[in-house]
């Protein structure tokens, strides 16, 4: 995963950054004091008119939800774990739905580009995401 200098995370296939081995691209749409909304391109997507996933997280809620495209079809959704017991090491932790059918690996991959987005210094950096 890397920051691109177009203001976009660029996520490859394993350790690669070869263009032939890029997944998905992200892009920020909307930022608001307490909404982030991301579009994903995957990369058969070159004309990029439409995005083919849009991810709206609230982090007053501490919550996410993976659309497919501009619709309202939801394939993922990510929620703070509100029992106090689930708390592992002082860390919030979450419930994530996956519905059937979706790849598990992408919603992951998603949740690790939004750690980074979150991350105050990640968009002046420019440097790898981790």
């Amino acid at each position: 995963m890397k920051w691109s200098p177009h203001q976009r995370w660029k996520v490859y296939n394993g350790d690669s950054s070869d263009s032939k081995d890029l997944l998905f691209t992200v892009k920020k749409s909307h930022y608001l004091q307490f909404k982030i909304e991301l579009d994903v391109f995957l990369s058969s997507n070159k004309d990029e008119d439409i995005c083919d996933f849009k991810v709206k997280q609230n982090l007053s809620e501490k919550s996410c939800v993976i659309y497919q495209g501009n619709s309202d079809n939801i394939i993922a959704e990510m929620h703070k774990n509100k029992d106090v017991r689930d708390k592992v090491h002082g860390k919030d932790a979450f419930l994530v739905t996956v519905n059937q059918n979706v790849d598990c690996a992408f919603v992951i991959a998603i949740s690790a580009v939004l750690n980074e987005v979150n991350k105050p210094s990640s968009m002046s950096r420019g440097a790898a995401g981790g």
